[in-house]
């Protein structure tokens, strides 16, 4: 992995490429695919490896599985903004997303192969076994997990898990299920059918591995296994990037750590607003069109990000520029980046710094505006809107008032 050339981009997703008119394949990025509900601008993948689950993501049961050599994937778009072994990600332009080299390969579930395979390669595609797998091909597949992936199919499997466990699970299927268990003669076979799914999902993604990791070869790259464990991996790439004069980063913190992220979770407080957030207890603004009253206490009550912006708007019907939140919130986090990194001080705007990110978050500002301004207008025909706004006023007025009595 000191070597570029040995680099396989891999990028495990639930879709896949799109086609443009001019019959260049491509992967959006997420605001793209959103259709702008959100700002990240980013398309990631991993290096030789299919991505692991991370925080409150899991790839594992991802059915398909696009893979070009990096560095065709650099030719078609450029650098990427950081190259980690983990998490390798790319700013795409907001109009054509990450451009596909023609010698991409897919890996794609599909029932109709050989009887005796559990996956076949074909020309650029590959296709995998998802379900229906005989005994023989069971243990195959056990075979091939983790100590502990094992070990929860067993579990599963048999339906022989711990209390917390079951509790767990039972949670995930809702009262009536729980109802269901709790009256069952058989509980250990009511839960072997419940997970059933499960494990074959788990088979599934062995099949899916055990065929990137055929393709991979026969692509002349090798797939490696327990990248997380490889710190050396990680070293090797971040400095192989870094003299190619690419970020490189050898930890999976990159994107997580970076003014990207940043955008994202200023973009995930106005959606708490605008759409609603559990976290927040938020059912949110735009939800409410005819209960103006329990909208007024929600937002005088709850101490959200960047609520004035949103309340200041409707008090004095002003145009609400969501931007000046992402302008505000980067010129005060580059300051934070510079520490690390000097070049933050020559960025201006976003745009000096990734005119495809600004692009992205202009259309997505635009997005939300409108369906704000369209709201407004709905809202303020009913006959309770000037209570709302008077109660919205009192707020703010009182707010006022303690602030300027502070010490």
């Amino acid at each position: 992995m000191s070597d570029m050339n040995n680099y396989l981009a891999v990028h495990a997703t639930s879709y896949i490429p799109l086609v443009n008119k001019d019959g260049i394949s491509y992967i959006p990025s997420t605001a793209m695919a959103q259709d702008y509900g959100h700002t990240r601008s980013t398309v990631h993948i991993t290096l030789n490896h299919v991505v692991n689950g991370h925080g409150f993501s899991d790839w594992s049961e991802m059915p398909y599985i696009i893979m070009a050599p990096l560095n065709d994937v650099i030719k078609e778009n450029g650098n990427p903004a950081e190259i980690s072994a983990v998490d390798t990600y790319f700013s795409v332009d907001p109009d054509k997303g990450l451009i596909l080299p023609k010698n991409y390969h897919i890996i794609i579930p599909d029932n109709n192969i050989p009887s005796g395979k559990l996956y076949e390669i074909r020309n650029n595609t590959t296709v995998y076994k998802q379900e229906n797998f005989t005994p023989q091909e069971e243990q195959q597949l056990v075979g091939q997990m983790t100590k502990i992936n094992a070990s929860i199919y067993q579990k599963y499997k048999t339906g022989s898990l711990e209390d917390f466990e079951v509790e767990s699970e039972l949670a995930q299927i809702g009262e009536t299920g729980k109802k269901l268990y709790e009256t069952a003669k058989d509980k250990k076979a009511f839960l072997r059918g419940m997970l059933e799914n499960k494990c074959n999902a788990m088979l599934a993604s062995e099949a899916r591995d055990m065929a990137v990791k055929a393709t991979a070869e026969k692509m002349g790259f090798k797939i490696i296994k327990n990248v997380y464990d490889l710190s050396d991996t990680l070293q090797a790439v971040a400095k192989t990037a870094i003299s190619n004069n690419i970020p490189g980063n050898q930890s999976n913190k990159g994107h997580s750590n970076s003014i990207y992220s940043v955008l994202e979770n200023a973009t995930y407080n106005i959606n708490a607003i605008l759409y609603g957030n559990d976290f927040f207890k938020t059912k949110g603004m735009l939800n409410y069109t005819d209960n103006l009253e329990t909208l007024g206490k929600e937002l005088t009550s709850n101490n959200l990000p960047y609520k004035n912006i949103f309340t200041q708007s409707l008090i004095n019907k002003a145009p609400l520029n969501l931007y000046n939140i992402f302008t505000e919130t980067f010129n005060k986090e580059k300051e934070r980046f510079a520490y690390y990194d000097k070049k933050y001080k020559d960025y201006k705007t976003i745009a000096d710094w990734d005119s495809k990110a600004d692009e992205t978050i202009r259309r997505y500002c635009d997005k939300q505006q409108r369906q704000f301004e369209q709201w407004r207008q709905k809202i303020s025909t009913l006959p309770e809107y000037k209570n709302f706004i008077d109660l919205l006023t009192a707020a703010q007025t009182q707010k006022l008032y303690i602030n300027s009595h502070e010490y």
